[in-house]
């Protein structure tokens, strides 16, 4: 088994009031060696650790720590270094206003590190690992994370372990691996979490329009309707150039769409298809995004390709509906709209629309922490301060980011707290987003499909599209 995998989950003992204590016989039935099951997982033996941290996580791990001795622990390393998605400058004045003096009051000093791309973050991890540098040496503390940046940690076994069943604040969380319902918190975009990372984001992919310039109800609700419409009103429709997540998330839309088939072939690793069957996937929706790019932003018209304009990322897309050149734009957070308007960047008659229906992908992200952490007490309680109640409460209320933690976990009043505190949903209701929500793709396809699209659409490759699909997978 490789490291840092193990096959047993474990349900925390608490004290009724969420704090974990040390774990004695409550082991799921399929542990067939309670020695076992207590062992923490191994971590890289390759990678130069710090004696004194790994005995801190192996402990820790193995529920011999109370949380008082975490948090004592946290206040000695003093710091934690956290590295995050940086372009929200609501999401940054909320850590800098609301963590940040959080977890100065126990003792430890937030460096909130924004980055570009969480890309840019793994590469931190993985540059640390291939110079040797392992737990206590690393740079990166915690990291928000998912999709292709965590299985590339797992592929690297460069996750700290099992720790999310253990911070006080998992009871908000369904962490049962016999419950169907708890899937989505233990597996991201189709890789098994295993207890390694903690959810902290949960996004729908939702569009909006400027009701000024087109109606709600004449907005499309596929993309049959969007090809229609960007054929009736040239110029007026664009979408993010992936491998932007938000692009990647447009072209999936179209692909779960145009297959006919769903989104359940999407659910399983690409690598286990052959490429022509890929292709018979994936050519409806690139084929339509062919068809339609001559009538994008920039482009030529009916037979000519034009110049398209592509946004670099959602806020670009954003301030281009703002500005009255495009009429539609989609974000990953069902609050978006309501908030820009809220707060001047969008116009008030803004609205959220339901598109691409029955294709509006969901999913969690999540904090992790690697295995080169060189504060790993300080980043268990940060990830617990991020999950707990008043911490989404304040996020939801304040920057509009939906809650992660599963409000079935919730007390009546909590949940209508939550209620109090939402942002409005601008034009649409919560029962219309869940009748319209789809599992994202497996995180294996994100690659191949910003490959497919970089040469089929980008390059207007004149290569079979069997032959683009094939080069996509051997360099996926």
């Amino acid at each position: 088994m490789p490291p840092g995998r193990h096959t047993c989950f474990r349900r925390t003992p608490t004290n009724g009031l969420g704090t974990p204590l040390r774990w004695g016989a409550l082991l799921l039935a399929a542990c067939a060696s309670a020695a076992l099951a207590l062992a923490p997982p191994p971590i890289r033996a390759d990678l130069d650790h710090d004696p004194a941290v790994i005995e801190f996580r192996d402990d820790f791990l193995a529920g011999d720590l109370a949380w008082d001795a975490v948090l004592e622990r946290a206040r000695t390393e003093g710091e934690v270094r956290w590295y995050h998605w940086g372009g929200s400058e609501d999401l940054n004045t909320w850590i800098e206003s609301v963590v940040v003096p959080e977890l100065a009051a126990l003792g430890v000093r937030v460096q909130s590190v924004r980055v570009p791309d969480t890309r840019d973050a793994v590469d931190v991890i993985l540059a640390d690992a291939a110079v040797g540098r392992g737990l206590g040496r690393g740079a990166v503390d915690l990291v928000w994370i998912n999709g292709d940046n965590f299985r590339a940690l797992d592929a690297n076994d460069l996750l700290f372990g099992p720790f999310a069943d253990l911070v006080p604040n998992a009871v908000y969380f369904n962490l049962d691996e016999s419950d169907p319902a708890a899937a989505v918190n233990l597996r991201d975009l189709g890789t098994p979490t295993l207890l390694r990372s903690i959810p902290w984001f949960a996004g729908q992919y939702v569009c909006y329009v400027d009701g000024v310039r087109l109606e709600p109800e004449d907005a499309p609700r596929t993309f049959v309707e969007l090809e229609a419409l960007a054929r009736e009103r040239p110029g007026r429709l664009t979408y993010v150039r992936p491998p932007n997540y938000i692009g990647t998330a447009f072209v999936q839309g179209a692909i779960v769409e145009g297959s006919g088939e769903g989104v359940t072939p999407f659910l399983r690793d690409v690598a286990t298809l052959e490429p022509a069957e890929v292709a018979r996937l994936l050519r409806p929706a690139f084929e339509r995004l062919r068809r339609i790019e001559p009538f994008l932003l920039g482009g030529g018209g009916d037979g000519a390709r034009g110049s398209p304009v592509y946004p670099p990322t959602a806020p670009a897309w954003e301030r281009l509906l703002a500005g009255g050149e495009v009429d539609m734009a989609c974000e990953d957070n069902i609050f978006h709209a309501s908030l820009g308007a809220e707060r001047g960047r969008l116009p008030g008659s803004v609205g959220t629309v339901i598109f691409p229906e029955g294709a509006m992908r969901v999913n969690k992200s999540f904090l992790a922490i690697p295995a080169t952490a060189s504060n790993p007490a300080a980043a268990l309680v940060l990830a617990n301060s991020l999950s707990s109640l008043e911490s989404h409460l304040s996020k939801l209320e304040l920057i509009g980011f939906p809650l992660a933690l599963d409000t079935d976990r919730l007390t009546a009043s909590q949940r209508s707290e939550v209620e109090r505190r939402s942002p409005d949903l601008r034009g649409v209701r919560y029962e219309d987003l869940a009748a319209n929500a789809v599992p994202d793709m497996h995180a294996s396809w994100v690659g191949v499909i910003d490959r497919v699209w970089e040469r089929w659409i980008a390059l207007a490759s004149d290569d079979e599209f069997v032959d683009v699909v094939a080069r996509a997978l051997v360099e996926r």
